[in-house]
């Protein structure tokens, strides 16, 4: 029995863990019933701001995006619900600001910033979310007079959501993501980085050892 939990507490500390989208940048996701909490942190070397989208892998696409900020902005203008349209700053989404700020904290790991947002929000600007592999674009970059600047580091890759299995409003599941080729389309280069939080097929190698040790 000690060692049927132990294997349940290292797959649970396995599963909870975030993504490493960079070395400067650490990404958890939790699905809660139609909304996904994200929590990002900025390390020290992820400088200003930083920012993850949805839906596409290139600018002129059109990417749904959540951008945070170190300290440029405060309370809820942490973060920032935009749109690409072209290689330039994406502009804000006016219509709704459905990326929603929950809380930022700074300690000796960085800066963390949670948020959430539907994951339909109805909002023509926004690309849904759906349960299952969900392209993932990262970036972070410098902040100069008060003045966004061009992201420093960027990357793409898949994010794959989990439903909780249940219906328990406090319950959630530990996203993942799979590297992918990064870039834009521009032929520029990506960051290269990206590990692997979680392998989903440790479920059915766990699984009949528990059974047969039971």
């Amino acid at each position: 029995m000690f060692f049927v939990l132990a294997v349940a507490v290292l797959f649970s500390s396995i599963f909870a863990a975030p993504m490493e989208l960079h070395t400067n940048l650490h990404l958890e996701a939790v699905v809660k019933n139609d909304t996904v909490e994200f929590h990002l942190r900025l390390k020290d070397g992820a400088e200003d701001w930083a920012a993850i989208g949805f839906g596409a892998d290139k600018m002129a696409d059109g990417i749904d995006i959540c951008q945070v900020y170190k300290s440029l902005m405060t309370g809820a203008d942490t973060v920032v619900d935009r749109m690409s349209s072209a290689h330039a700053l994406p502009e804000a989404d006016n219509t709704t600001q459905d990326c929603i700020y929950v809380s930022r904290t700074t300690d000796e790991n960085g800066t963390l910033v949670v948020f959430h947002r539907k994951m339909v929000t109805g909002d023509a600007k926004d690309k849904n979310l759906m349960i299952g592999a969900n392209t993932l674009v990262w970036a972070y970059g410098p902040v100069v007079n008060s003045t966004v600047q061009k992201h420093t580091e960027k990357g793409v890759t898949s994010l794959t959501l989990a439903a909780s299995g249940d219906d328990d409003d406090s319950s959630g599941s530990q996203a993942t993501h799979t590297p992918t080729p990064e870039g834009d389309g521009d032929g520029s280069d990506g960051d290269g980085s990206g590990v692997a939080s979680l392998i989903p097929s440790l479920f059915s190698m766990l699984i009949p050892a528990l059974i047969l040790i039971m």
